[in-house]
């Protein structure tokens, strides 16, 4: 009998860190064990520390039952390369198509993967490969697959931020585009003139000017 192979990633959109991606291989028994142990999706322990405290509770879990798990990590520099030639997608198919040879899967396996739209093109590859939207709330092992993603990217994050943050002060926001991370980017940027080796140079992340309306030139002279 194959085995549950579940595929996700974490750090798609942010601005600063690295794309991870993880892969489990589960056994229907090892399934089993983690529904009844209250896997779910990553996203859905939320963020901040209690949302970290929370996933990294899993993992003593995930060693007990010894599943085999295996990850790929894309740096902001080759995450700039596929940008640049509107390749994202292609770049995560490749780190799936990487992490199912890492693990040895076979046409006995079945496959779950996060997102038809990027991975539905694999099935071409791979038939026994489901690509669902939101797989990573209805499949156990995909759910497997998010949290280890999503833990050893926070835990990228949190070396990037102990790196700058005696320089900068603390950086807010997890690496994703909001006024934290603008702030710390803007201020690298005005005292080294470019931007840490961390950012994707093609993510757009300055705030857009403000624009202001300008009255009507009629009204002013008749004001």
């Amino acid at each position: 009998m194959g085995r549950l192979i579940g595929i996700d990633e974490a750090g798609r959109g942010p601005v600063l860190g690295p794309l991870v991606m993880a892969a489990v291989a589960l056994t229907s028994e090892q399934a089993a064990e983690l529904a009844y142990f209250g896997i779910k999706d990553s996203k859905k322990y939320g963020s901040g520390k209690k949302a970290k405290e929370a996933r990294l509770a899993a993992w003593p879990e995930f060693r007990r039952i010894g599943f085999l798990y295996a990850v790929v990590e894309f740096p902001p520099r080759e995450v700039d390369e596929w940008v640049k030639d509107g390749r994202l997608d292609d770049l995560e198919r490749k780190g799936a198509l990487q992490l199912l040879e890492e693990l040895g899967a076979t046409s006995e396996d079945d496959i779950f993967c996060d997102g038809e739209p990027i991975f539905g093109r694999l099935r071409a590859q791979w038939g026994n490969l489901k690509a669902e939207n939101k797989a990573d709330e209805k499949y156990t092992c995909v759910s497997a697959a998010s949290i280890i993603a999503k833990t050893l990217r926070d835990e990228e994050m949190d070396r990037i931020c102990a790196k700058y943050e005696t320089e900068f002060g603390k950086i807010a926001g997890g690496g994703y585009v909001n006024k934290g991370t603008r702030a710390f980017l803007n201020a690298y940027e005005e005292k080294y003139e470019k931007l840490p080796v961390e950012c994707r140079k093609s993510w757009t992340w300055r705030e857009k000017p403000k624009v202001v309306e300008c009255p009507n030139i009629i009204d002013l002279l008749n004001g």
